[in-house]
């Protein structure tokens, strides 16, 4: 029972520690507050589920099934204040991801571990390692994982339940370099993140000092050091764009969203680069695909109004305008 007390009070002093307390505690829902987002996101989610319980919608496609379930003034109220593309939690998150055979192994493994601490098959350290990880499962229903933190926290858990349970139920111990080098493998995508990280810093200092150059390569260099990551692309195709280098915006653009699998978010920053770059016409195509699946974004009638004023079509311009002020 020490342990298990032990799993309680390091789980609570976690939630504390990570700040979820005023989340949990906080009263305010005005209609463009944090708390009101996730209202607003979590019913969202929940009725993007019905048709993908089995297998999901895919890890990078959240945001295309979960933005026509939210209310058609979400991004007026929100902004950039609450992320469209999942919906901050990780159990619904997850289940919109991989659905429900996606959902079976996480949840397999955290009941492992409770049941293991509560029942005190685990030495101290094991305990005090699975109390963490409960604390982190808490912080997540009201937040986002990252791959590359998940990675981190399956090696703990590891940790933290394999070598006990092989020297007592098997009576060997397993083989510690072999173990040390599986159980680090998945912390390479975190450390190409921090040189990434580093990467974009240089990139700011040199963009703030005007040295254009220096601020692509670096730029490029993050970009290099996590291609998966839409995110880096977007980074460059925006630094591009205050460059004044629309056309090679236009190919980081093209990066984002192909990583991304094609999602609203990068499709629309695609389009953005395209009419920057003086094809209005090609923008106008996009942006009126974009509309078709999330016909009230405010954004993309925006967008569309500034493709149709480049084309000097200045009456239709006003009318997309007026839609975009809505």
């Amino acid at each position: 029972m020490a342990s298990s007390a032990a799993v309680v009070l390091i789980a609570l002093l976690v939630v504390v520690a990570s700040g979820q307390q005023r989340r949990l505690s906080t009263r305010s829902l005005a209609a463009d507050s944090t708390p009101a987002g996730r209202v607003a996101l979590w019913p969202g989610g929940l009725r993007a589920v019905p048709g993908l319980v089995l297998l999901g919608a895919g890890p990078d496609q959240i945001e295309r099934v979960l933005a026509p379930q939210l209310p058609a003034d979400f991004e007026r109220r929100f902004g950039d204040a609450v992320v469209t593309d999942r919906a901050h939690d990780e159990l619904l998150d997850r289940v919109l991801a991989v659905g429900i055979l996606g959902l079976v192994p996480a949840a397999g493994a955290l009941a492992t571990i409770l049941i293991a601490c509560w029942q005190g098959r685990v030495d101290p350290l094991a305990a005090l390692v699975g109390a963490g990880l409960v604390g982190y499962m808490v912080h997540l229903e009201f937040n986002f994982s990252f791959v590359q933190v998940d990675l981190l926290v399956a090696f703990l858990a590891g940790l933290a339940l394999g070598p006990t349970a092989t020297v007592r139920r098997l009576g060997v111990r397993p083989a510690f370099l072999p173990a040390v080098l599986l159980g680090f493998a998945p912390v390479v995508p975190l450390l190409l993140d921090i040189v990434a990280d580093v990467a974009y810093d240089r990139g700011y200092q040199a963009e703030r000092h005007n040295d254009l150059a220096a601020a692509e390569a670096a730029y490029r260099a993050a970009a290099d050091a996590t291609p998966w990551q839409p995110q880096v692309w977007e980074v460059l195709a925006r630094f591009r764009l205050r460059a004044g280098a629309a056309t090679s915006a236009v190919l980081a653009a093209s990066q984002a969203s192909q990583r991304s699998g094609a999602a609203p978010r990068w499709r629309e920053l695609e389009a953005d680069t395209q009419l920057s770059a003086g094809a209005a016409v090609t923008a106008e195509l996009e942006y009126r695909q974009l509309l078709r699946h999330t016909p009230n974004d405010a954004s993309l009638h925006e967008g569309l109004s500034r493709s149709l004023a480049a084309q000097h079509r200045v009456a239709d311009a006003r009318v997309e305008l007026e839609r975009s002020l809505g």
